[in-house]
């Protein structure tokens, strides 16, 4: 189902699922392995036109049309071969699920069999032969469980602010230098690996659930032998002040508990989450040395889960089945292409 996203603060919509998806199962109907919609290379797509400022123009409006819907990492070698630099363009399921850097439930691959198929029209002398594409498109499935009335995130690869600054900072300095050519830039700036779109600068990232997780684990630790019911947490008291307020940015702060009540319970939702994933690991500890491997992927699990919680709990609206098939669009029989 596509229905109004369940981020808050979004005005936008979101996939669901109205039934349980167990971990490793494909999200599209049909037999296994079932592709998206066609893949579309997008060829050479950082090819500037300077020659022609009208086509130039015609060119950025098409970039920041469709720009934000290529997919630039995980190009099939099928497809990148196209040409010396391809993007890939989904048009079905591919392109719907938002972007979120911990609650990301999605994994895909590139078809196994037939993934490339030109024999069904000459490029060069069958009508409509550029109608259509001859790439088939990604398998997806689910990287943990999916309970039914939550949405489906996956991440866009927009997680690093380091990132995000680099962009900034690489952009003032294209800035001065068109503003006076002549001047003489002492520090090279590089571009960042991976450029973020504007809408990146108003969503938290990796580093803002780290704090979050960091804020939690040290209110528990502070208070756990304590009883404060509904006494409002005080956040600024868990460390040095400066580092607290580097830490703690206001994304950051919008995940943690507010109460003593609110952090008991979603401690024991931790708890029992990550114990359910321990067992079904079957993980048999014999040495010291498997003993402790098996604490540092205990240590992770509840990382993890405790980082997700946080993200559901605080940044997320709870959907059920019911709403969503009140207020959405059923696209269970979309058909690719």
């Amino acid at each position: 189902f596509i229905a109004p996203s369940s981020l808050k603060n979004s005005a936008g919509y979101g996939v669901y699922s109205t039934r349980d998806i167990d971990q490793g199962q494909a999200i599209l109907s049909g037999p296994p392995q079932t592709p998206d919609g066609p893949s579309l290379p997008v060829i050479n797509p950082d090819a500037t036109l300077e020659n022609d400022p009208e086509l130039q123009l015609v060119s950025n409006h098409w970039n920041q049309v469709f720009g934000h819907y290529w997919w630039g990492r995980g190009v099939p070698d099928h497809t990148s071969y196209e040409a010396e630099s391809v993007m890939d363009f989904q048009i079905t399921f591919g392109a719907l699920p938002n972007h979120h850097c911990v609650l990301s439930s999605l994994d895909y691959e590139s078809p196994k069999e037939d993934a490339y198929d030109d024999t069904l029209a000459n490029r060069y002398k069958d009508p409509g032969a550029g109608a259509f594409s001859y790439h088939k498109g990604r398998i997806f499935a689910a990287t943990q469980p999916v309970k039914a009335g939550q949405e489906l995130f996956l991440s866009y690869g927009y997680c690093d602010r380091e990132e995000e600054l680099r962009q900034q900072e690489y952009l003032q300095w294209q800035q001065q230098r068109q503003q006076s050519p002549r001047l003489e830039v002492t520090k090279m700036v590089e571009p960042p690996q991976l450029w973020h779109p504007q809408w990146a600068t108003k969503i938290p990232m990796q580093v803002d659930f780290d704090a979050a997780e960091w804020a939690v684990m040290q209110q528990w630790k502070k208070n756990n032998s304590a009883s404060n019911g509904n006494a409002l947490l005080d956040y600024d008291d868990i460390d040095h002040p400066r580092i607290v307020k580097e830490r703690l940015t206001s994304h950051a702060r919008a995940f943690l508990p507010k109460t003593w009540e609110e952090l008991q319970r979603i401690m024991q939702q931790v708890e029992e989450e990550s114990a359910t994933i321990l067992k079904l690991q079957n993980a048999n500890v014999g040495t010291s040395k498997e003993q402790q491997y098996e604490d540092s992927i205990s240590i992770r699990i509840k990382s993890d889960v405790l980082q997700r919680r946080l993200a559901r709990e605080y940044g997320t609206t709870a959907r059920t089945p019911e709403w969503i098939e009140q207020n959405g669009l059923c696209i269970e029989h979309l058909v690719p292409g």
